[in-house]
């Protein structure tokens, strides 16, 4: 049967070719998008590792930095106690200038191990961990009395350790990247760049709280807070610090604007796929229905024959599907090297790609098949002695 039809479409060979070439350069098209869609809809629903919502973020450097650094821990004590009492507010930390969903971004690398890493650093105090409610799967968070000993301490994310050290533990280990640092515990995930940011090495540091590095205000506020909240913060920021220049950011709302580049270009991507999809779709039906008015007369003796409605209708959607196939094939030949070969591989994982080819056949088979229902239909509903007195 195959070998039939392989032998039919090679006779029509010359009329083949144009929807051949036409759906080879479809599948490459789909599948570059469906790499890209794939691959950021992932990471989008991959979770960051804390709640996004309800996180206030105000930046103090300038107040801070008129402060003597030996009235530096006085004066976040009293920042955070000044700020918890106010109703609405649940728990205040103080850390570095990695802030979530702002662009910033600090990144350290080492070989000090005797291998190469690379990891995303920031920095937070004690009370972090109370605004943003990591999942610690090892070990604990800083503690003030870390502070002593001969190294300062430092938590990881899983993604560090499955990158860099697989099954050789970490914990209580030292850690040599920007300087050295006892690893006491391990979260689970965390991503703080933008919504479809793939997850990194990370590790967060426990600097001197005396620093003025330390200048970035986390609040954690009820549900449903809004003006009033912000309001009583501000006024409160500006009456500790001496301060007029207070503002407040809400990290959720920082995220989506950050995010809103990436979903223009997934709309974009998409829309000139449907686009092309829908082109296929409208040609195909084109070259179907002229093939079978121009095949009027076989099928005509084919249904003289005995030939059934349905064996008809198979034979031109199989036939159809069969072209399909074999310029998915070619094309999927040149798609697969790009992960087998690492081909873009700071852009594209595998996986991904090995989906989107999944994704890309799938798509274009059920556009073919669709497409051939109502011209096969059509083929199958002819008379053989209406057909024949024609001819």
């Amino acid at each position: 049967m195959i070998k039939h039809m392989l032998t039919l479409i090679w006779n029509k060979r010359k009329k083949n070719a144009l929807l051949f070439v036409e759906i080879f350069f479809c599948f490459l098209i789909v599948f570059a998008i469906s790499t890209f869609a794939i691959g950021n809809f992932r990471n989008y629903l991959s979770p960051y590792g804390y709640e996004v919502d309800d996180l206030w973020h105000v930046n103090v450097r300038r107040s801070l930095e008129s402060i003597d650094s030996t009235a530096m821990i006085d004066t976040r004590v009293r920042v955070k106690n000044e700020l918890e009492a106010i109703d609405g507010i649940e728990e205040v930390a103080f850390g570095g200038m990695s802030v979530p969903f702002s662009g910033s971004m600090w990144s350290y690398g080492t070989d000090q191990m005797g291998f190469d890493v690379w990891t995303t650093g920031l920095q937070a105090d004690a009370d972090y961990n109370e605004v943003f409610d990591f999942n610690l799967v090892e070990g604990r968070w800083f503690e003030p009395s870390d502070t002593i000993g001969k190294y300062r301490p430092a938590i990881v994310n899983q993604k560090l350790i499955d990158d860099y050290f697989g099954d050789k533990p970490l914990l209580d280990s030292v850690f040599e990247v920007n300087g050295e640092w006892r690893v006491i515990g391990v979260i689970d995930h965390y991503r703080y760049r933008d919504g479809f940011e793939e997850e990194h090495p990370v590790t967060i540091f426990y600097p001197d709280e005396a620093s003025v590095d330390m200048s970035e205000l986390y609040i954690r506020v009820a549900p449903g807070s809004g003006a009033p909240v912000e309001e009583a913060l501000i006024n409160s920021i500006s009456q500790l610090l001496k301060t007029e220049d207070v503002v407040v950011n809400d990290l959720n709302e920082n995220r989506i604007r950050r995010s809103l580049e990436t979903w223009v270009l997934l709309v974009v991507f998409l829309t000139i796929g449907g686009f092309l999809i829908f082109n296929i779709a409208l040609g195909l039906f084109g070259v179907l229905f002229y093939s079978i008015s121009k095949r009027r007369p076989e099928i005509g003796v084919r249904r003289a024959m005995g030939a059934t409605g349905g064996e008809i209708s198979r034979q031109i959607t199989f036939e159809v599907y069969l072209v399909a196939v074999l310029a998915m094939l070619v094309a999927g030949a040149f798609a697969i090297q790009v992960p087998l070969l690492g081909l873009a591989e700071d852009m594209v994982r595998p996986v991904d790609a090995y989906w989107a080819l999944f994704a890309a056949f799938a798509l274009i088979s059920v556009v073919v098949l669709a497409c051939a229902y109502g011209p096969a239909r059509s083929a199958a509903g002819l008379h053989p002695a209406e057909v024949l007195h024609e001819n």
